[in-house]
């Protein structure tokens, strides 16, 4: 038996009892060399043990979390602004009109870019923002 790591989002598989599996990605599992040989040339599954693992190596002179990287904590949330979308001061220059089915913090930024203030065009619903930024269209 052969121990993989799936990296794919799922995988089946059939064990020597005939029944199926199934597995997810980080999942660990383990399979016969058969099985293992598909996965691997099909790239559901990396050998477990050889397994790339990010190793930390303290830099020269510094301390041991030198190569750790944090996330930022100015970035972007995805959960809260899954757009990405700059919700900072009156935007960073000219923002392109929006669909009509974009989300809210779209049309949010797209005001800003027009000059309506955030505070304003969050407090508008969707609809009213996008009536309000259309009229003159």
């Amino acid at each position: 038996m052969a121990q993989m790591k799936v990296v794919c989002a799922v995988v089946t598989w059939r064990s020597s009892n005939a029944r199926g599996n199934r597995a997810f990605s980080g999942d660990i599992i383990d399979v016969g060399a058969a099985e293992a040989k598909r996965l691997r040339k099909i790239g559901a599954a990396v050998d477990y043990k050889t397994a790339a693992v990010p190793v930390q190596t303290p830099a020269s002179g510094e301390g041991a979390d030198a190569d750790v990287q944090m996330p930022d904590a100015n970035a972007a949330d995805p959960v809260a602004n899954p757009d990405g979308v700059d919700l900072s001061e009156a935007g960073a220059g000219v923002v392109e009109r929006p669909l009509q089915s974009a989300p809210k913090a779209t049309w949010v930024a797209y005001a800003m870019s027009r000059g309506i203030d955030k505070a304003e065009a969050e407090s508008l619903s969707r609809p009213e923002l996008i009536a309000r930024l259309t009229a003159d269209e």
